[in-house]
C-alpha cells in the first residue's frame, strides 16, 4: 500500500485427484456463489506469459503477541520464483506521457466484484528441451491457457481466485506434453456480522522435486522429476467482544497437502542429491486466544491455547500442544515490550527413540520489543525458547521515503515440508494475475523454495528474507529480493540443505503501451548427508521481456531467457525464446 500512496503522490508532483479436487471445486462454487450475479469485467492490466498459481490467517501454531500484520502494496511486483512476467500498464500508475502540465486524471473505483477470463496462446523455442548437460535436443512448443481471475472485496466476502490451467504440446520431446493445473484461491466470507466466519485458501501447481532450480526460471521442470501438489484449508471461527475488557476468538482449522506423481524416492550415486519419498499430509487444529482490551490502559494481555494432529504416511506424525499468557506494555507511544510464557508439548510419535531431536515437553518463552513510529514503519525483535530450541524471530517493514520500502523477516521453527507449504498458502494471495505476493511483506512469495528438494522429513528450519522495492518517477520500479534457508535434520540418515540466492527485477513504462522488465537472478544450494561431503549447486538466470497493448484488452508479449545450472552432474545451459498473445475478456 505505501508503494501505491507514494506512486500516486508522485504522478501528482510530476503533473502526470479425486476427493481433494471436489474440495476445492466445493470451496470455489461456495466462493463464486457469495460473488453475486456475474458482472461485466473491468479492463485489467496484464502480466504476460503463462499465470502459474502457486498460491490470511497463516495456519499452524503462532505467536500472538507480536504486531499486526502489514499491508501488502496493491501493485504486485514479479515474482521470483516461476516464469517472467512481461507487465502492461497497471490501474492506477498514470503514465508520464502526454501534454504537459495536464491535470492528472481521478482513477475510478474498481466494483466490489471483478471477474476477468483471458487467454494465453504463447510458443517457445529452446535449444535445451530436457535441461540436460550434454546431447542437448532443440525444440518447438505451444501453451494455451485460459484463465479465470476473480476478486471480491465487500462487506460479505474477500477474496481473490485465479484458475489457469496450461496446455503444453510439444514439436519433438513429446515425454514434456502435459496438463497443469494451476489455482490460488484465498479468501474470508461473513456468515454472521461481528460473530461467525470461514476462511479458505487452496492451490494447484506442479513442482520440482529435485530443487536447485534458481529464482526467475523460466524453463519447463522435467516432467520425471516434478510431482503435482494440491493444498487446501478451510477454518470456521467466531469472534467474541466484550467491550472494553477485551476480544475473544476461537478457531478450528482443517488442511490437506497432497501429491500426486513421481513421490517415490528419487535415488542417485553422489552423496547429498538423493531425494526422499514424498506423503501428502492431513492437519487438523483448534485455537483459541484472547487479547485484553483498554481497561488496562497501556498493558495488553493475550491468552493462547492451541492443539494441532499432523497425519501423514510417513513417520513424520505429530502433535503440537501449547498454552501461553503474556502482554505487552506501551513503555512510550511508539515502543512496546513483549514478554510470554507458557507451556509446550512437540511429540512425533513415531520418530526413532534416539537420534532425533525434535520431540519437547517443557517451558517455552520469549520476551522482546516492538517499534512503530508510524503506520509505514514498524520494527518487531523477540528472543526466547520455543519448541525446545533458543529461537530469535523478527520481522521490519520500514517506509525510508514515500518511494522506497526495506522489507526484513527471520523466524526459526520445527517443521515439515508440508506444514511449511500450508504455513505459506495461508499468507498468499493475487493481486495481479499469476503474481502472488506475501500478504504481509509485499514480496513476492512461492509456496516452496525453487532450490530446495522437496521430502519426507522433520527440520529445524531457519529462514532470512529481505526486500527492497523502489519506485523512480512513474516509469520505473526496481524490486530487489534475497532469500537464506537453512533446513537442519533432526534424524540421521537425511540430507541438510543451505540455499542464499536473491533476484533483482527492473520494470520500466517505455510508452503508453510498452511496458518492458529486465532480470537477473542467482542462488547457490548446499547438501550435505551425516558422515559425506556437502555437493553444491548453483543457478543463474536472466530475463528480458516486453508487452505491447494492441487494444484495451489485447496484449503482445515477447522474451528471451538464458539459464545456467552447474553442480555434481555437469553445467546446464538453456536458452528460451518466447513470443505470445494474451487476450482479457
Amino acid at each position: 500500500m505505501a508503494v501505491i500512496e507514494a506512486c500516486e503522490r508522485a504522478g501528482a508532483e510530476e503533473a502526470r485427484g479425486g476427493a481433494p479436487f471436489a474440495v476445492i471445486l466445493g470451496l470455489a462454487a461456495a466462493g463464486l456463489s457469495l460473488f453475486g450475479p456475474s458482472e461485466k469485467a473491468a479492463a485489467q492490466g496484464y502480466t504476460g506469459g503463462p499465470n502459474p498459481a502457486t498460491a490470511t490467517p497463516q495456519q499452524g501454531i503462532q505467536n500472538p503477541f507480536g504486531p499486526p500484520a502489514t499491508t501488502a502494496p496493491q501493485q504486485a511486483p514479479q515474482s521470483p520464483f516461476g516464469p517472467p512476467a512481461t507487465t502492461a500498464p497497471q490501474p492506477g500508475l498514470q503514465s508520464t506521457f502526454g501534454p504537459p502540465g495536464a491535470p492528472a486524471q481521478p482513477v475510478a473505483q474498481p466494483p466490489p466484484l471483478v471477474i476477468t477470463p483471458s487467454l494465453d496462446v504463447q510458443t517457445t523455442f529452446t535449444d535445451n528441451a530436457l535441461s540436460t548437460p550434454s546431447q542437448k535436443q532443440s525444440d518447438v512448443y505451444f501453451t494455451v491457457s485460459p484463465a479465470l481471475f476473480a476478486t471480491e472485496d465487500s462487506a460479505r466476502l474477500n477474496g481473490v481466485f485465479n484458475y489457469s490451467p496450461q496446455a503444453i504440446e510439444h514439436v519433438a520431446v513429446s515425454s514434456q506434453d502435459q496438463i497443469i493445473q494451476n489455482l490460488l484461491m484465498s479468501g474470508t466470507a461473513t456468515v454472521v456480522p461481528e460473530r461467525f466466519f470461514f476462511d479458505a485458501h487452496a492451490s494447484m501447481s506442479d513442482i520440482s522435486r529435485t530443487g536447485a532450480r534458481g529464482f526467475g526460471n523460466p524453463t519447463e521442470a522435467p516432467t520425471s522429476t516434478s510431482t503435482h501438489s494440491t493444498a487446501y484449508s478451510g477454518s470456521p471461527y467466531a469472534q467474541f467482544h466484550f467491550g472494553p475488557v477485551g476480544d475473544a476468538e476461537v478457531r478450528y482449522i482443517f488442511s490437506q497437502t497432497l501429491f500426486s506423481g513421481n513421490t517415490a524416492a528419487i535415488g542417485s550415486t553422489v552423496p547429498g542429491q538423493a531425494v526422499g519419498g514424498l506423503s501428502s499430509d492431513t492437519q487438523n487444529e483448534g485455537k483459541a486466544t484472547f487479547v485484553s482490551g483498554e481497561i488496562l490502559s497501556r498493558l495488553q494481555l493475550n491468552t493462547l491455547l492451541d492443539y494441532q494432529k499432523d497425519d501423514t504416511v510417513s513417520v513424520d506424525n505429530s502433535t503440537h500442544a501449547i498454552g501461553t499468557v503474556g502482554g505487552s506494555y506501551a513503555l512510550y507511544p511508539t515502543f512496546d515490550l513483549i514478554a510470554n510464557g507458557g507451556y509446550e508439548r512437540l511429540n512425533y510419535p513415531n520418530q526413532p527413540a534416539t537420534g532425533f531431536s525434535g520431540n519437547y515437553d517443557g517451558a517455552t518463552y520469549q520476551g522482546g520489543f516492538h517499534y512503530h513510529p508510524r503506520d509505514d514503519r514498524s520494527i518487531t525483535l523477540q528472543y526466547g525458547k520455543t519448541e525446545g530450541q533458543n529461537t530469535l524471530s523478527g520481522n521490519a517493514s520500514w517506509a525510508a521515503t514515500p518511494l522506497l520500502t526495506l522489507t526484513a523477516s527471520y523466524s526459526a521453527q520445527t517443521q515439515t515440508e508440508q506444514q511449511s507449504i500450508q504455513q505459506n498458502l495461508g499468507l498468499a494471495t493475487q493481486t495481479t494475475p499469476g503474481q502472488t505476493i506475501n500478504q504481509q511483506t509485499g514480496l513476492p512469495l512461492s509456496l516452496t523454495n525453487p532450490n530446495l528438494s522437496l521430502q519426507n522429513e522433520v527440520t529445524r528450519t531457519k529462514t532470512l528474507d529481505a526486500g527492497v522495492m523502489y519506485q523512480y518517477g512513474q516509469r520505473n520500479r526496481y524490486i530487489f529480493q534475497f532469500t537464506r534457508t537453512e533446513l537442519g535434520v533432526l534424524a540421521g540418515g537425511a540430507s541438510s540443505q543451505t540455499t542464499d540466492g536473491g533476484i533483482l527485477t527492473w520494470q520500466r513504462d517505455l510508452s503508453p503501451d510498452l511496458t518492458g522488465n529486465l532480470s537477473g537472478g542467482y542462488s547457490a544450494t548446499v547438501s550435505q548427508t551425516t558422515g559425506t561431503l556437502p555437493s553444491t549447486s548453483e543457478a543463474v538466470t536472466a530475463t528480458v521481456s516486453f508487452n505491447y497493448a494492441l487494444t484495451d484488452t489485447l496484449f503482445g508479449t515477447a522474451s528471451y531467457s538464458l539459464v545456467r545450472q552447474s553442480g555434481v552432474n555437469g553445467v546446464v545451459l538453456v536458452d528460451l525464446a518466447t513470443v505470445g498473445l494474451h487476450k482479457n475478456f
